[in-house]
C-alpha cells in the first residue's frame, strides 16, 4: 500500500489509485518504446531528472539497435516533449491531483510515476502543442503541469527504465501508446 502524508494526514491511495502493472523496463527498453511511438529518447545519467550532455534535444536515434547501444543499462531515460516532437505530458504533482485525474482524464494513453506516485503522468501525442502550463495552489506550489516546450526551449520527461534522484524506480502503469488529443482539450481538461 502507498501511504502519502498531506497536511500531516495519513491515508491510503491504493483503494482509489490501484496497483496498475508497475513494471520497470530496462532503459534500453523504453528507449526503443519511444521509438516505436514515433518520438524521440533522451539520454540521461543514472539518478538524474535531466540530460547533462551539450545539445541533448538535438541527438537522434534511428534503429531499435541504435538506442539498445545508447541506453543498455547504464542510465536513465528520457522523452523529448513538445510540437517538434508531437508529444506532451500531463505531470500530477500532488496525491490529490492524481485521484482525480482518473475520472478528468482520458485513460487509454501511456501512464507512469514514481513507485510512490505511480499514477501522475499522462502522455499524450498532440500535433499542435502549445506552450506549457502549470497550476499552482495557494501556496503557489505546482500541482499540475502541462509539460511541453516553455517558450520554445527543449522540454523532456523521465520515463520508465529509470531512477528517480530519491532512489524511487520509475514504473509504468499502462504501456499504450500516447492518445492523440488536442492540445487545447488537454489544457481545458487539467484547468477543470
Amino acid at each position: 500500500m502507498s501511504d502519502n502524508t498531506v497536511s500531516g494526514t495519513t491515508w491510503q491511495l491504493d483503494s482509489i489509485l490501484g496497483t496498475g502493472c508497475q513494471d520497470t523496463p530496462r532503459p534500453f527498453e523504453t528507449a526503443i518504446w519511444i521509438l516505436k511511438v514515433g518520438a524521440n529518447p533522451v539520454l540521461i545519467p543514472l539518478g538524474k531528472k535531466g540530460p547533462d550532455t551539450k545539445n541533448w534535444h538535438k541527438i537522434r536515434y534511428e534503429s531499435d539497435a541504435e538506442a539498445k547501444e545508447a541506453f543498455g543499462d547504464k542510465g536513465n531515460v528520457g522523452i523529448l516533449l513538445g510540437q517538434e516532437h508531437g508529444v506532451v505530458d500531463i505531470d500530477l504533482d500532488c496525491p490529490e491531483a492524481a485521484a482525480v485525474a482518473r475520472y478528468l482524464l482520458p485513460q487509454d494513453t501511456s501512464v507512469f510515476g514514481r513507485e510512490s506516485s505511480p499514477r501522475s503522468h499522462y502522455l499524450y501525442s498532440c500535433e499542435e502543442a502549445g506552450e506549457a502550463i502549470r497550476m499552482k495552489d495557494g501556496a503557489g506550489k505546482i500541482t499540475v503541469e502541462l509539460r511541453s516546450q516553455p517558450g520554445g526551449k527543449a522540454c523532456q520527461t523521465v520515463m520508465p527504465g529509470s531512477v528517480h534522484p530519491c532512489g524511487e524506480h520509475i514504473i509504468w502503469w499502462k504501456t499504450d501508446a500516447p492518445k492523440p488529443m488536442p492540445f487545447g482539450q488537454l489544457s481545458t481538461l487539467i484547468r477543470d
